[in-house]
């Protein structure tokens, strides 16, 4: 049975793990639900953007949209420029604030922020709450092997801030300037089927590009991880954790936690065997409570002062 309510031990546990910057938030589309009791406006989620396509594309009722399906097919009956316009018209994120997911996350000592988000509001709860930062753009296919390339994840080893690592891409570079909107191929994107077996494909490439980085398998390795505003049945998201988790040996692995609403019953029997407790929640009741616990044993938050890569 899937259960609703976090027990204190396991508070205890998330909370320890954060102080010692062992935790490790996965953030998927959810992470900025619309919220008409927190009066939040939001952003779309991987459902409402699959509609927008399917809408477009006309779709019968009857012919339920995959994200990543519906996209290709977009993609295939106009151009990736197109599609890649579309997608950002229906993101926009100019006039959204953080959610407080968001903004409760920026308060916390963590040293990686994983997110298949294209948007940029968590670059900007984390701007406005002064926390030194630094975004790592995940390309389709890989990284260039380049001495300039081990030189910067080296960089980022040694780095005392936190890490952002955007899996499936961005709207924005990595210093948080806007892509060349005259050309929105630039934007490195994960978002059609064939985009994701690019990436997922990347460790059996041609030598010199480089998939995941080690410094984020590092990471992971020893780390609880929150697994916040994802729908974990996705094939794509379980391709990814049996690439980055799902091989280690049931020793290395630390039990991690998901918080979705009204999660199917098979779906929580098949991430308990694999070592993730979903639990039904309020995302953003979550963010309240995982906050007030951890100031509550803790103190009023973590130093995040500004640290830059040296």
């Amino acid at each position: 049975m899937v259960q609703a309510v976090i027990d204190d031990l396991t508070w205890k546990m998330i909370v320890d793990r954060l102080h010692k910057r062992l935790c490790v938030p996965f953030l998927g589309a959810a992470a900025n639900i619309r919220s008409e009791s927190l009066a939040y406006s939001g952003l779309p989620i991987g459902g409402d953007v699959a509609h927008a396509f399917a809408q477009e594309l006309k779709y019968t009722q009857s012919m339920a949209p995959d994200l990543a399906r519906v996209a290709l097919e977009y993609e295939v009956r106009t151009d990736r420029a197109y599609l890649l316009e579309t997608l950002r018209r229906l993101l926009d994120d100019k006039e959204v604030g953080p959610s407080p997911l968001l903004e409760a996350l920026a308060r916390l000592p963590l040293n990686l922020i994983v997110t298949t988000n294209y948007d940029c509001l968590l670059e900007r709860a984390l701007q406005l709450r002064g926390a030194a930062f630094e975004t790592l753009v995940q390309p389709a296919d890989g990284f260039e092997d380049t001495p300039e390339t081990e030189d910067r994840f080296r960089q980022l080893e040694k780095y005392e801030g936190i890490i952002l690592y955007k899996i499936h891409g961005t709207f924005r570079g990595e210093q948080g300037d806007l892509h060349d909107e005259d050309d929105p191929t630039h934007y490195p994107i994960i978002i059609t089927e064939d985009d994701y077996i690019d990436f997922l494909s990347v460790h059996a490439a041609e030598q010199g590009r480089i998939g995941v980085p080690n410094l984020i398998r590092k990471n992971l390795t020893p780390s609880t991880l929150l697994f916040l505003g994802y729908s974990l049945q996705d094939w794509d998201f379980r391709a990814i954790y049996r690439g980055l988790i799902g091989r280690l040996n049931k020793h290395q692995q630390r039990r991690s936690f998901a918080i979705q609403h009204n999660p199917p019953q098979y779906w929580v029997q098949y991430w308990e065997k694999r070592g993730v407790a979903i639990y039904d929640m309020d995302i953003y009741d979550f963010a309240e409570q995982l906050q007030a616990r951890y100031e509550e044993r803790y103190g009023g938050g973590a130093s995040i002062g500004q640290v830059g890569l040296t």
